[in-house]
């Protein structure tokens, strides 16, 4: 193609049909982190690349993402099943994404990690993904159903960790806040604070949010 400012061709070899395909990836001189909401959503100045993160194989249309790790042997069998046989058909959205073509390679992306039974962590991170680009359309709604999924997929995770994480316990606390559920967040908020081995980073983080969202109830304020 002829030389694009905005965009390079990353050149990848779909795991499941073998195929080779192009998709777009943002150039890095192109969009700037100019801030991140409490959630750790980034806000660019310039275009997104959290559109093009997924990449999705417009022959076959399984959908991958980087930090995917179940992509061989027993597991290609299941997402054959569950997921591949499932499609109607597959999309190409492999240049220039709109905000839903991003939403419909993340959704793809969380079926497929479903299929192959992927760790409730990763499919935590796609459902708060998902949930961002639907606050970027103001879709609160949606956002919120997929907060919720990831509020889920990170309790889970946390579970199955007897040592935990703490950027998965601010995260449990943050996304009850934002769903309502004021009672566990200030519970999870609280184990930070309280916690000896928290790090000095993640006990401001949820001593800051907890102090501003009570603060802001007091006034009438948005809690974000």
């Amino acid at each position: 193609m002829a030389f694009n400012i905005y965009y390079y061709e990353s050149n990848v070899d779909c795991k499941f049909c073998k195929k080779r395909f192009t998709t777009y990836k943002v150039r890095p001189n192109r969009y700037k982190l100019v801030e991140e909401h409490t959630d750790f959503m980034p806000v660019y100045e310039g275009l997104n690349p959290l559109l093009y993160e997924v990449a999705v194989c417009p022959h076959c249309g399984y959908a991958y993402h980087k930090s995917m790790t179940r992509t061989y042997g027993p597991f290609m069998l299941l997402i054959d099943e569950l997921y591949i046989k499932e499609l109607k058909k597959p999309v190409n959205i492999c240049q220039e994404r709109t905000i839903d073509d991003a939403i419909v390679s993340y959704k793809l992306a969380y079926l497929v990690s479903k299929a192959s039974m992927e760790e409730p962590l990763l499919l935590a991170n796609i459902a708060i993904k998902i949930a961002w680009l639907y606050r970027l359309k103001n879709e609160p709604e949606f956002e919120l159903r997929y907060l919720d999924s990831a509020r889920d997929f990170y309790s889970k995770s946390f579970a199955s960790n007897q040592e935990g994480n703490e950027r998965i316990q601010y995260l449990q606390a943050e996304l009850s806040l934002r769903l309502g559920d004021s009672k566990e967040s200030k519970k999870g908020f609280s184990r930070l604070i309280s916690d000896r081995s928290t790090s000095n980073k993640y006990r401001k983080l949820a001593r800051d949010r907890w102090e501003n969202y009570k603060y802001n109830e007091n006034t009438n304020e948005s809690i974000y």
